[in-house]
């Protein structure tokens, strides 16, 4: 009784402190309202501009009446005074965020960022150019126009906010990209092939050059990964099947094992009724033996064991010498304990071998009742898992919506 109350302690402890939340979040819930002003009205807080709509969700009590209300309040505008200043602040930011990974607009060899909003202050950015062959609207640069030399494009942006517009235009000098020695030769087989590419359209072989930058030039497709993921799939396959083999080892010793404790008290008591009822050891474990033999209908080990070890006896070992092999090839602290016992009676006579024996029944019978009770713990502890993850799916469905609708 006093292990039930125990293991009932957790679930009561979980169970208080589950309606503890549950009546805090009503409590919460049923107190908490928008904040008021000094003159008492409640109020409810504009989001920064630039933020965009806000929707809040709210119950308007009037009288015994109650009314789920969902309200939409607009971001803050900026009064007339403060957009100028807003504008200038959003110009500069504009200038060092546009270039991206340029120094300057003098220089501008990787891609350009034209931001669609500028950050912090609501503005809206557009943008139109002179050269959307060489910049696209996303301000990434068109490696393959750029001539070597360089050229200037008229980048104009233009900003808004509310119902304010102002335009700021940039110059930038696009030049080509700063390109390593591999790139550069990669560059140049490509101008090769396109040179090689136009040439005699009719026909049907387009011939690849054979030399850049005065090296023979080999060409070959490229590896196909085919290889690598075959090695892949069969190592993982071996280590897999490694695995298995040695699982289903371990399964089936843990299978035997359980199977043989499990015949261990019936073999012990079958004996003992057989040596009580005037038969010597030999001829108790013939009859078991071969009566298993005849009524086989499912493999039992350790009713194999026996039989092997009346064939070995048959075949001329000594009784002594196969009762103590038996209890070895079973592997179990009871099977030897019972092997050495029947070997010590050939030694010693059979002088109180009926009440070792009877004392080895009730000891194993004992033992398989314990057995079976611990089992049954076991299986009741693998429950709480499955309990525990079901209160805590019940939890989060009662705690996270609650939680979510608390407007802070």
């Amino acid at each position: 009784m006093k292990i039930v109350k125990q293991k009932k302690k957790p679930a009561v402890f979980v169970i208080v402190v589950t309606l503890v939340l549950l009546v805090m979040i009503t409590i919460m819930d049923y107190f908490h309202a928008p904040e008021q002003n000094k003159d008492g009205y409640y109020v409810i807080e504009r989001g920064i501009h630039g933020s965009g709509k806000k929707t809040i969700y709210l119950k308007a009590d009037v009288g015994k009446e109650h009314h789920d209300m969902k309200i939409e309040v607009d971001e803050q505008n900026y009064n007339k005074k403060e957009i100028p200043q807003i504008m200038k602040k959003a110009t500069k930011q504009l200038e060092k965020m546009v270039l991206g990974n340029n120094k300057s607009f003098d220089e501008v060899r990787s891609d350009l960022k034209l931001i669609s909003k500028v950050p912090g202050t609501g503005v809206d950015v557009s943008w139109e150019m002179d050269r959307y062959d060489l910049i696209d609207l996303s301000g990434k640069l068109i490696q393959d126009h750029i001539p070597k030399q360089g050229i200037v494009v008229q980048l104009k942006a233009l900003l808004k906010v509310d119902d304010k517009e102002m335009e700021h235009i940039f110059y930038a000098k696009v030049l080509p990209k700063h390109l390593s020695q591999k790139e550069s030769q990669k560059k140049k087989i490509e101008e090769k092939v396109k040179e090689q590419e136009k040439k005699n359209k009719t026909d049907r072989y387009v011939i690849l050059p054979d030399h850049v930058d005065g090296k023979k030039l080999k060409w070959r497709y490229p590896q196909d990964s085919r290889a690598a993921g075959v090695l892949l799939l069969g190592i993982f396959l071996s280590g897999f099947l490694v695995f298995w083999e040695d699982y289903e080892k371990k399964k089936k010793e843990t299978l035997r094992k359980e199977q043989l404790l499990k015949e261990y008290p019936q073999i012990v008591s079958q004996i003992t009724l057989f040596v009580k009822a005037g038969m010597t050891v030999r001829m108790a474990w013939f009859k078991i033996a071969e009566s298993y033999q005849r009524e086989r209908k499912n493999l039992q080990p350790a009713y194999e064991e026996m039989v092997y070890t009346m064939h070995e006896i048959q075949h001329g070992m000594t009784e002594s010498e196969s009762y103590e092999r038996f209890g070895q090839r079973c592997g179990l602290i009871s099977y030897r304990r019972l092997g050495t016992l029947l070997s010590g009676n050939l030694r010693k006579g059979t002088k109180g071998m009926t009440e070792l024996l009877k004392k080895e029944t009730m000891e194993a019978f004992e033992e398989r009742k314990n057995r079976a009770k611990k089992l049954g713990e076991e299986a009741g502890t693998k429950l709480l898992g499955p309990m525990f993850l079901m209160l805590l799916v019940v939890l989060i469905i009662i705690v996270v919506p609650a939680f979510l609708s608390i407007q802070i």
